[in-house]
């Protein structure tokens, strides 16, 4: 709880920023923006992981907020750790 609702791990996915996570804290990293690592790809994969989006991250967010029945007060504190 509350990483069982999918709907609160897609707002959480749409949340990050992982180009700026690499850009200005993990300096020289590359970005993870799929399942497998680029090194790893036969083929070009399409992107799976599109973050940054707050829009879409209010909306997954406020689903699954309903769909656990509870409000943003009672909704735990995370913590994102990288």
């Amino acid at each position: 709880f509350p990483l069982n609702s999918s709907k609160i791990r897609k707002a959480l996915g749409y949340a990050i920023d992982r180009r700026g996570l690499v850009e200005h804290i993990l300096v020289g990293q590359k970005v993870a923006l799929s399942i497998v690592p680029e090194m790893m790809l036969v083929l070009k994969e399409e992107e799976l992981f599109v973050g940054n989006d707050i829009k879409k991250a209010k909306q997954f967010f406020e689903e699954g907020l309903k769909e656990l029945g509870i409000t943003r007060e009672e909704f735990p504190l995370l913590t994102l750790s990288y």
